[in-house]
């Protein structure tokens, strides 16, 4: 996000194209306003509780991120639209309980002002029919990260970089906060060397490549009598998809509130002592709000689906040559039969499973 001459249809420096629309329709449009101030542009990241958007303060002239609490299973936003929509029932209490907890966390936030290894929390504000908060813009990658490119790290490097957290958690344990989830893929380390331990989406980096090594299709014919069969299949390999099941339908959901997969029966943690696949980070359990986006539900995607089967026959004409036809044939067709996938994901109202049947008659005189 950095300014430019006004008379550019193209961004000099990102390439962004001027008056090109969100990526997902949920999401604000680049260059929404927000209190007259905050200038909305590309979004960072987004989970199942909400989105943050790189942005630029008009009075301060610098970038900031912007963090809009935007729940999926209780809300939505209309295209090109700013206002959230919240729905109806139980919905909305649930919306209006997390808004609340979004608040109570900015203020927390905006205590530790002063301190290094904290994100900074610069304004927070209602607008839309929810809740913003605007924080400091960083950019670095997770320790996690750094020690995948260094490997093993000397004893002295590690004592540097882990020194200014354990002086951030003495301060935030002081004010009765606990942490209660430190762990090498939320410890940041900052372009400019600063090591935070607070999760910012501004320091999302870019992991995998959707795009599949290898696509295609294949089918086969066949053909027995007056009887035909059609086929097809698609397949695609070597691509890499962001699981958000995981997140919000293993990890970060209530099974006593929400749909949820079946892997939290199986593969989440329960019990202390357990080894388990995934974390248990339900609303308001040990402080929790969600699992923030993670390089950890980063899957290969490899793919083979049954799009389509159609079958026919053909009467013969003898036969229907006494009603005066020429020809006669029923066909009666499916798709999305079966799909065979790599990444274990919940389809949903929004991705659905949707299987339908047809049938056609053809009639020649």
């Amino acid at each position: 996000m950095e300014q430019y001459d006004d008379a550019l249809n193209v961004c000099p420096h990102c390439g962004y194209v001027c008056g090109t629309p969100a990526e997902e329709s949920i999401h604000m449009q680049p260059g929404t306003l927000l209190h007259d101030r905050y200038i909305v542009g590309r979004v960072l990241g987004y989970g199942g509780f909400g989105v943050t958007y790189i942005g630029w303060d008009g009075k301060l002239e610098q970038k900031v991120a912007i963090k809009e609490y935007l729940p999926g299973e209780f809300s939505t936003r209309m295209p090109g639209q700013s206002q959230v929509t919240v729905f109806n029932g139980d919905k909305s209490e649930q919306f209006r309980d997390g808004l609340k907890k979004f608040v109570e966390e900015s203020k927390r936030l905006a205590k530790f002002q002063n301190e290094a290894g904290i994100v900074k929390i610069f304004d927070s504000f209602e607008e839309n029919e929810t809740a913003y908060i605007i924080m400091e813009y960083l950019d670095g990658i997770t320790l996690k990260e750094y020690l995948g490119q260094v490997g093993t790290i000397p004893e002295d490097e590690a004592i540097n970089m882990l020194m200014p957290v354990m002086e951030s958690l003495q301060t935030v344990h002081a004010e009765g906060l606990l942490h209660r989830d430190i762990a090498p893929d939320n410890i940041f380390l900052t372009k400019d060397g600063k090591v935070t331990n607070e999760w910012s989406a501004s320091e999302q980096q870019v992991l995998g490549v959707t795009d599949p090594k290898v696509q295609g299709s294949f089918g086969f014919n066949l053909q027995w009598k007056n009887f035909t069969v059609y086929t097809s299949f698609l397949y695609e390999a070597g691509g890499d998809r962001y699981n958000s099941t995981l997140a919000t339908k293993v990890e970060g959901v209530s099974i006593y509130q929400s749909n949820v997969d079946k892997r939290v029966l199986t593969d989440r943690w329960s019990t202390p002592g357990q080894v388990a696949k995934y974390k248990r980070m339900e609303p308001g359990i040990y402080g929790f709000t969600s699992t923030r986006p993670t390089s950890r539900f980063v899957q290969k995607y490899n793919n083979l689906s049954f799009s389509s089967l159609t079958v026919g026959y053909n009467f013969d004409r003898r036969l229907i040559s006494r009603m005066k036809m020429s020809m006669l044939r029923l066909e009666a067709g499916v798709n999305d039969i079966f799909n065979v996938s790599s990444v274990k994901r919940e389809r949903g109202l929004s991705y659905p499973f949707a299987r339908s049947v047809n049938f056609s008659v053809q009639v020649g005189f």
